[in-house]
């Protein structure tokens, strides 16, 4: 029985000395990754001016562009924002968001569609049917009555529409989009912005 227990002793040993090895191993790796991780955020933090930065440069572009759905544009920016400074995410991660974000605001510029946004009509705020050329200029419906947005003197101007040819013509275009018609001929209001 002495032998045995003595075995079993043996045995235990080897198994405590094989663990104190893992032990050490396990260690060694944990340090080894400890320090990369260090290392990855600390570059990572060198990008947060730049981020801030660019968050900045981003919010004064959306500012001055056109005046289509605005507020929501800068609510998704002070989110992204939000999360940098809480450090919810990685700076990588909000470098990848930002620049989604930006794809989007580029895919604004490139697209018309008709939307419900809020206009300015006659000193009140309503929502009402626009149709959003890119980024160049919007046009609106409230009623029976249109008007458009357009860039003037470096700011955005609020125009209604009373001729008659071009509210007819406006006319065909909302209901050409409304039936999803996006090509042929249509002939819209001047839309080159006035210096």
């Amino acid at each position: 029985q002495m032998r045995s227990y003595s075995n079993q002793k043996s045995d235990l040993d080897i198994k405590i000395s094989r663990n104190e090895l893992k032990i050490k191993e396990l260690t060694r790796d944990l340090e080894k990754l400890q320090k990369e991780n260090k290392e990855k955020s600390s570059t990572q933090n060198d990008i947060v001016p730049i981020l801030k930065e660019s968050i900045g440069n981003i919010r004064s572009t959306i500012k001055q562009s056109l005046p289509f759905k605005k507020e929501e544009r800068l609510s998704v920016l002070k989110e992204i924002e939000h999360r940098l400074d809480a450090n919810i995410i990685t700076p990588n991660k909000v470098a990848n968001q930002l620049w989604a974000f930006v794809e989007d605001e580029m895919m604004l510029g490139k697209t018309s569609g008709l939307y419900n946004d809020t206009v300015e009509v006659d000193g009140v705020k309503k929502l009402v049917k626009v149709l959003k050329i890119g980024k160049v200029a919007l046009f609106y419906k409230d009623g029976e009555n249109y008007g458009m947005i357009k860039k003037k003197n470096n700011s955005w101007a609020n125009e209604k529409v009373t001729a008659k040819e071009d509210i007819a013509n406006l006319n065909h275009l909302f209901d050409s989009f409304a039936k999803q018609i996006r090509t042929g001929k249509f002939k819209i209001k001047n839309i080159i912005p006035e210096a």
